[in-house]
């Protein structure tokens, strides 16, 4: 198909020379028929098999997740939250019974709507809720369908993976050891799939346009994710520039893992603490791995989102004990929920504002509908600081 050289976004260091291997999933095909009155209630229960299976599905995935993967479990997560939200069984259910028609249809009218609402919310904020949305729809109707996309886990060779775009999912999915890099044609930093490239540690650039018709399978490309740039079927020279970048690449990560142990320190002794920020205690490993001093900033939003249900005190608790124990001598710092402006439960009913990240979130929904929840919280955390450094953060305080 040719050669050059191709500009994207980089999101994922590193530089990676390999074959490419074009991943291209098709759309499935919604099937539209009519429902006779008998046929309603089997319909209905076979969407709720499709969504129970997409669970389990997801819940396969991270539990085959290795090391430190915090944002990826919290991706994830996210999905398997929106999966038991009741309202996506009950307003499909809903379309199912006053439209008649089949189980594919009505999720694709629901979850079409509610991705509609989505592109209306601020690009970042939306457009990463609407990933999560697209990819479990394509999940759910692939099992109404009985369909599978081709596996990412199960390839026999390194690839380059070249796609139009990447679900969170099939970036969770892939084999580590076989995909070496990836490039998709859509996509930016924020996105989820690129959170979890950096998570992975898999090179990748993003935002690569038309990438798909510019190469074949078995093409040889080289992937800059650090400078964000795709070279085909590189020439000798090309070549001999990917060989240096990828040593410099090498030599720099080699440097900063020699520089891992030593004390942060300026050339007139002024010490600095450089502490991690975690989301999910299996991030601490990775804290330990890279050297940091502690937690800076423990989000703990996302114990209350990754929840079919609002976890209680000894839950919480549990989690802040292993967080402490595992960080200790060093401190954590632990921040109450900060739920609203774009972090939101379905176990907690929220009000319509015109700007939701300075409204009714955070402190304010703390000391005011959400008290019993902020106390269980506060509870927890007491307890957890028997086991180690604890301090609190309250998020949204301001003077």
């Amino acid at each position: 198909m040719g050669k050059g050289e191709y500009r994207g976004i980089p999101v994922s260091p590193g530089v990676v020379k390999g074959r490419v291997l074009l991943y291209s999933p098709e759309s499935p095909h919604v099937p539209r028929h009519s429902l006779a009155p008998e046929e309603v209630e089997p319909e209905k229960e076979r969407l709720r098999q499709a969504i129970d299976k997409a669970r389990d599905q997801i819940l396969q995935i991270r539990r085959g997740l290795e090391g430190d993967l915090g944002e990826v479990s919290a991706i994830l997560n996210s999905h398997v939250q929106l999966l038991q939200d009741p309202t996506l069984l009950e307003r499909t259910v809903e379309l199912i019974e006053s439209k008649r028609v089949n189980a594919e249809y009505a999720l694709y009218l629901h979850m079409g709507s509610f991705a509609s609402q989505l592109r209306r919310l601020p690009q970042q904020i939306g457009q990463r809720h609407l990933e999560i949305v697209q990819d479990i729809t394509k999940r759910v109707m692939h099992n109404l369908l009985g369909r599978t996309d081709p596996l990412l886990m199960e390839l026999e060779e390194p690839v380059v993976l070249i796609a139009h775009d990447l679900s969170p999912s099939d970036t969770a999915t892939m084999d580590r050891e076989k995909v070496i890099a990836f490039a998709t044609e859509i996509g930016g930093p924020t996105s989820h799939t690129a959170i979890m490239a950096r998570s992975l540690e898999i090179p990748a650039v993003v935002g690569v346009a038309h990438l798909t018709r510019k190469v074949k399978d078995g093409d040889m490309v080289i992937v800059d994710g650090t400078l964000g740039r795709v070279t085909v079927n590189p020439d000798l020279l090309e070549l001999e520039d990917y060989q240096k970048a990828r040593l410099r690449f090498e030599a720099f990560e080699h440097e900063l893992d020699q520089l891992r142990e030593l004390e942060a320190e300026t050339l007139d002794g002024y010490r600095i603490e450089l502490s991690a920020n975690i989301e999910l205690p299996e991030e601490v490993e990775s804290v330990k791995r890279h050297g940091a001093l502690g937690i800076g900033l423990f989000r703990t939003e996302y114990l209350f989102l990754s929840h079919h249900a609002l976890p209680d005190e000894e839950e919480q608790f549990q989690v802040y004990r292993r967080v402490a124990e595992e960080v200790g001598p060093e401190v954590v710092i632990i921040r109450t929920i900060d739920l609203g402006g774009d972090k939101f439960t379905s176990h907690v009913e929220y009000p319509r504002e015109m700007n939701p990240f300075l409204g009714w979130r955070a402190i304010r929904f703390c000391l005011d509908a959400g008290q019993e929840i902020f106390k269980a919280q506060l509870r927890a955390i007491l307890r957890a600081s028997h086991y180690g450094k604890v301090k609190i953060m309250y998020p949204m305080i301001s003077g």
